[in-house]
Parts: C-alpha cells; sequence; structure tokens
C-alpha cells in the first residue's frame, strides 16, 4: 500500500501533531481531574505505545516512519527544555520529580524495533516488545500504585514486589498470546520461551535507571526472541538454567566481591545475558572485565558519578547496540571493533585505579595488562575474521594489528598521563577514548569498501 503525495507531505506532520495533541488533552483532563505526574506519564507511555504498534501499517513506507521517529526524536528533545518542560504539555513528560530520559528511549526503541523487524515484517518480533513495554508496564504501575506494601531498593528510590510480579504475569501471558497468533514456535516451546522472556523483561524492567527501562526492556526482549525463536526446548532449559545460575553467583558471590549494590548486581546479570542472548561466550570476556575494571577505579579513584557502576553498564551497552545495530545495517559485523573498544576501556579504568601508585608500579601493571589485553584481541579478532565482509578485499591480520595496537597505547596514554582528566564525566570520556579508534575504523572501512566495489 502506497499514500498519495499529498497524504505523505501530512502524514510526519500530522502524525506528531496528534501526539502532541494527545499530551494536551491528557494535560487538560489532568487538570480537572487532579491525576498526578506519575499518572499522566503513564496515560502518555500507554497511548504513545499503542500508536507506535499501529505505525508500520497506518504509514506503510519506511521512509515516512524514519521520518516520523525523527521528528518525534526532536520533538522530545524540545519539550526537554526548561522553559517549555513547565508548560502543560511539558510536564505530562517531565512533572515527575526523578530524572528520566524515558521518553527519548521510547523513540529510540520503536526505531530499533521497527529495523530490527525487517522494518515489522516479522510483526511477532515487533508488536510482541512493544506490547510489553506498553502493556506490562502501565499494569505494574497500576498494581504497585495501588497495592504495593513490599518494596526494594533501586538507584532512583524504590519498586514494589507487586508491581513486579503483576509485570511477570502479564508478560507471559502476552508472550504466549503473541508467539501462538504471530509465530511456528512449537506450543510446547511457547510456554518455555514466554516464561523466559517474561523472566528476563521484569528483571530488565526492575533494575533498569532514569526511563532506560523504555529501551531495554524491548530490545532485550527483541534479541531475546530473535536469537531463540527456533531453539529447541532443551537449548531453551539450558539457556534458563545458565541465566538462573549466573544470577545466582553475581548476585550471591560476585557483587558482594566486588562492591556492587544488590541493584547493580541484579543489572550486571541482565547486561551479560543480554550479550550472551547475541554472540558466543568468548566475546562477554572484555565486557566483563571492563565491568570489573570499573568496580576497582570506582574504589581507588572516585569519579564526580553518583552512580558509577550503573553508568558503566549504560556505556557498555549504548557500545553493544551501536555495533549490533551499525554492523546490521551496514550488513557486516562489528563485533571485533566492539572487543577492541571494550579492551581499551578496561585498560583506562584499571590505570585510573593505580592512579595513586608509584610510577613503577603503573609501568608494570601497564605492560602486562596490555601485552594480556592485546594478546586476547588478537585471538578474539582471528575468530571473527570469517565475518569480516567489510575486508574481504584486505589482509584483515595486517589491519587489525595496528588498529588493535593504537586504540590500547592511546587508553593507556591518556588514562596513565592525565587520571585528574577522568574525574568529571568519566563514563563520556572513557567512551570516547575507548571507541573512537575502532569504532571509527569500522565505518571507515565499510566506505572504503563500498568505494572499492563501485
Amino acid at each position: 500500500m502506497t499514500l498519495s503525495p499529498a497524504l505523505s507531505a501530512l502524514a510526519i506532520p500530522g502524525s506528531v501533531a496528534l501526539i502532541l495533541a494527545g499530551m494536551w488533552l491528557v494535560s487538560r483532563l489532568a487538570k480537572r481531574w487532579g491525576w498526578s505526574a506519575e499518572i499522566q506519564r503513564k496515560l502518555v507511555h500507554v497511548t504513545t505505545g499503542l500508536f507506535a504498534m499501529a505505525l508500520p501499517w497506518l504509514l506503510p513506507s519506511p521512509a515516512l516512519v524514519y521520518g516520523l521517529l525523527a521528528a518525534t526524536l526532536l520533538v522530545m528533545l524540545v519539550l526537554r527544555l526548561p522553559s517549555i518542560a513547565k508548560g502543560s504539555v511539558g510536564r505530562v513528560v517531565h512533572g515527575v520529580e526523578r530524572s528520566s530520559w524515558g521518553d527519548v528511549m521510547l523513540v529510540l526503541a520503536v526505531a530499533t524495533l521497527y529495523f530490527s523487524s525487517g522494518e515489522a515484517s516479522t510483526p511477532v518480533l515487533y508488536l510482541l516488545p512493544l506490547a510489553i513495554l506498553t502493556v506490562s508496564d502501565a499494569a505494574a504501575a497500576v498494581a504497585g500504585s495501588a497495592y504495593g506494601r513490599m518494596h526494594y531498593v533501586v538507584e532512583d528510590g524504590q519498586k514494589s514486589v507487586e508491581g513486579s510480579l503483576v509485570f511477570f504475569m502479564i508478560t507471559w501471558i502476552l508472550a504466549m498470546s503473541f508467539l501462538l497468533l504471530l509465530s511456528d514456535v512449537p506450543r510446547a516451546t511457547v510456554v518455555l520461551l514466554s516464561f523466559i522472556a517474561a523472566a528476563f523483561a521484569t528483571l530488565l524492567e526492575a533494575d533498569s535507571w532514569r526511563g532506560f527501562d523504555n529501551y531495554f526492556v524491548p530490545v532485550g526482549v527483541l534479541l531475546l526472541l530473535a536469537t531463540n525463536l527456533d531453539s529447541s526446548s532443551l537449548t531453551l532449559v539450558l539457556l534458563a538454567v545458565g541465566f538462573i545460575a549466573g544470577f545466582a553467583f553475581i548476585h550471591g558471590y560476585g557483587g558482594p566481591l566486588l562492591g556492587l549494590s544488590a541493584h547493580t548486581s541484579r543489572a550486571y546479570t541482565a547486561g551479560l545475558f543480554m550479550i550472551s542472548a547475541v554472540t558466543v561466550w568468548p566475546n562477554m570476556i572484555l565486557p566483563t572485565l571492563a565491568l570489573v575494571a570499573q568496580t576497582f577505579a570506582r574504589r581507588f579513584n572516585p569519579s564526580d558519578s553518583r552512580h558509577p557502576d550503573l553508568d558503566m553498564l549504560g556505556l557498555l551497552a549504548a557500545l553493544s547496540f551501536a555495533a549490533l545495530l551499525g554492523g546490521s545495517a551496514l550488513g557486516v559485523s562489528a563485533i571485533s571493533f566492539y572487543s577492541i573498544a571494550c579492551a581499551a576501556i578496561a585498560l583506562q579504568c584499571a590505570m585510573l585505579a593505580l592512579a595513586d601508585r608509584s610510577l613503577v608500579i603503573r609501568l608494570g601493571s601497564l605492560a602486562v595488562m596490555g601485552l594480556a589485553l592485546a594478546g586476547g584481541l588478537f585471538i578474539l579478532t582471528a575468530l571473527h575474521q570469517g565475518q569480516l565482509g567489510v575486508m574481504a578485499q584486505l589482509d584483515a591480520r595486517m589491519l587489525m594489528g595496528p588498529l588493535i595496537i593504537a586504540s590500547l597505547v592511546i587508553a593507556a596514554l591518556v588514562s596513565t598521563a592525565f587520571p585528574a582528566f577522568y574525574r568529571t564525566a568519566r563514563y563520556a570520556k572513557v567512551s570516547v577514548v575507548g571507541a573512537l579508534i575502532p569504532y571509527g575504523a569500522f565505518v571507515a572501512l565499510f566506505l572504503a569498501q563500498e568505494g572499492i566495489a563501485s
């Protein structure tokens, strides 16, 4: 189905106007009926979620969908301006006291789901994650506020056990319904896969922070489903056992050993499980090392971050999604470049932890860690060479060697010579220093291949 040129021209501004009109209507009704800021936010969340679920069929052209999402993202950012956030429409989204990026994350999640589901050509991968985010989240919020008696602590306050249980049950029912109606997954497998998806989504929702659950929950469910729609019951059982074992180990031993809070331990479990859902276990080593190195940097050389462990996890999640989605968009694997970035980040954090030690200790430690990381990267990139289509006409070994060395040397020089540089905005700086060279090289190599191919 195609739209006429006149309708196409009106589709994007008309849809944005419809979203803003809905927010204005909620603000007017809230003023009349005395609704709290949280209720207003949830109403907007539900209505926009339902609209997003229908979006691929309302706007059948991918260009229109992406254009609308870009325009909506721009509007959400404008609504965050202080002068506008205090207005009737802005207060609907930003009236809650806690800091949240949920509005922006929701738009980015819809874009990710639309792209990763083949522009909704696999409807279950698009609709089910959005249904969970829209329905389960709202049900959990209502149940938690009305019936919540038992609570657990998270970064920005507390959540109720009752709300999380409702989220799990609604998600399990939604997952079974959508998988039965929109997929060919065997009935026996549907129950098990839905249970795992519900448990994973509940953990993500419970332990996300600052509105990141609006991205982590739907995209995490998407990755889990996309990887396991064809899995056997035995594979799913092993996956569930691995998830439970990892949770028990990190929460019971790893967290206390590294000085992690209960919230952070659960969040680390969810993050590592998400990585394991889309890659093989050797590719989990370097992200894990980066997380561990951060705990030592936080302990021996604190920064101005209020929640450093969660900030580091958010950083790695952003780099992971960038590599995964960027690789999918360009049609090549970015896993080697992601591994190099994780190694550079781990090296920076390790050197920050040693910033107060003598020069001899720092240089000696740097030599040992640098050689170990470089050796591990050479092994990993050798395993990945079959996936590096971007270098089909280049010698991968000759290229990756200098790239590994350059990334580690830059990370080592900056973190060793200028540790005070990381005192403020540590995780933005660690990210740039660690990922700029490998991610920049990935894009440059792709463009070079396209130039060669043309």
